[in-house]
């Protein structure tokens, strides 16, 4: 027989929820009294409607452009938010062809070449966007591709790690400070790319993936929203 489910008011709801920090609205439960477990991920580009633009000699792009990220989990277990490209993936567009795992934006005229990407995250947005220059990447970190040369484990590391959920406490990645913790369904993530040494042209992904995972052990055991984004920068 089809389970009934229905919505207990906010009030209630608020007084016996057993999900993440971020509920933004009422827990849904069965008839039988238990909670169904739900999940959300909404990202959307800020300050313009795509990301990227044009660098001409600096090392260092700021990405004008930033993302703005939603997100409700009362999934059981340890759950994250990842960022990441896949940019020897099938649908990728330019697909890399180098040897290394090619993370970042891929030279559209010579696909063996990449330039890394960095970012980090606020519990609110920043006035005037983010400053990478000069990029520490022990503060603003890679964002690490899917392909792992090496045979390390994906995610890879903290690196991957926007926000950590697990037992009510809510983590925000330790880029560009550590010890944070927030209660807000929305999180604010700026990119920047690093330019030093790239030949000119045109760098592009279209594989920049955030995704609301659930893990076991460091590795993913499901993936419940995933929204992907294409970055493009020209460096004359």
């Amino acid at each position: 027989m089809k389970k009934s489910v229905f919505v207990i008011s906010l009030a209630l709801a608020s007084m016996c929820f057993l999900g993440r920090p971020g509920i933004t609205s009422a827990s849904l439960f069965t008839a039988d009294g238990s909670v169904l477990e739900t999940s959300s991920l909404t990202v959307t580009i800020q300050n313009g409607t795509s990301l990227g633009g044009s660098s001409s000699g600096s090392t260092t792009y700021n990405f004008p452009q930033y993302l703005k990220v939603n997100y409700y989990s009362n999934q059981s277990g340890y759950q994250a938010v990842i960022i990441f490209t896949d940019n020897s993936s099938a649908g990728a567009n330019p697909k890399y062809t180098g040897g290394g795992d090619g993370a970042g934006m891929v030279l559209t005229t010579s696909t063996a070449v990449n330039v890394p990407m960095h970012w980090v995250v606020f519990p609110t947005a920043q006035t005037g966007g983010y400053n990478f220059d000069p990029i520490d990447p022990a503060n603003e970190f890679f964002v690490v591709d899917k392909k792992r040369p090496d045979g390390s484990a994906f995610p890879a590391g903290f690196a991957s790690f926007i926000f950590d959920l697990q037992q009510r406490l809510a983590s925000l990645a330790a880029a560009p400070i550590a010890n944070r913790t927030t209660n807000s369904g929305t999180v604010y993530i700026y990119l920047a790319a690093n330019f030093q040494g790239a030949p000119t042209g045109t760098y592009k992904t279209n594989q920049l993936n955030i995704q609301l995972v659930t893990l076991v052990n460091g590795s993913i055991t499901a993936v419940h929203q995933s929204q992907v984004f294409t970055a493009t920068v020209t460096r004359s």
